[in-house]
């Protein structure tokens, strides 16, 4: 059965939003593509839905991965992976007094660091890599609240 379109020419009804003034426009079908949509101004505050014609992505307010170093979070994620299997998955979590013993832990290593230690004895790890991993343990207790930490942090979720 023929709809008498063809696809290469269908244009579908659509809402376009201005990332200025956040004003809605829909678009009727039949008029424009989304991206001869894209190339018009704003009737409201004339900005330009895009000045790019090659596409878009609204991702100003995300975070942004591409400016962290991924040499440094592989080392840590080798400092994890040392841990888990000297301990046990996600052990950290269960450690009394964890606040004062990661804090020392991470001195220490920062010690080592300073000292100009390159590689840690146990591990064959980098000293910061466990710094940082012992700061991320840190952080992440600090995010929890008892409640979380009483029972998430037991069933290791």
């Amino acid at each position: 059965m023929s709809l008498g379109l063809e696809v290469s020419n269908y244009k579908p009804e659509f809402s376009i939003t201005c990332h200025k003034c956040d004003l809605t426009n829909h678009l009727p079908p039949g008029h424009y593509t989304r991206t001869e949509a894209m190339l018009l101004d704003c009737p409201r505050c004339g900005t330009p839905y895009t000045t790019h014609k090659d596409g878009m992505k609204h991702d100003q307010d995300k975070l942004r991965f591409d400016l962290l170093p991924t040499h440094p979070i592989r080392e840590v994620v080798k400092v994890l992976m040392h841990g888990a299997e000297k301990y046990d998955d996600f052990n950290w979590k269960l450690v009394d007094n964890l606040r004062a013993r990661y804090y020392s832990a991470a001195c220490r290593h920062l010690l080592d660091w300073w000292d100009g230690i390159a590689i840690d004895d146990e591990s064959g790890l980098h000293p910061l890599a466990h710094v940082i991993c012992n700061l991320i343990f840190l952080m992440e207790d600090e995010r929890m609240s008892e409640d979380e930490k009483a029972t998430k942090w037991r069933n290791n979720e």
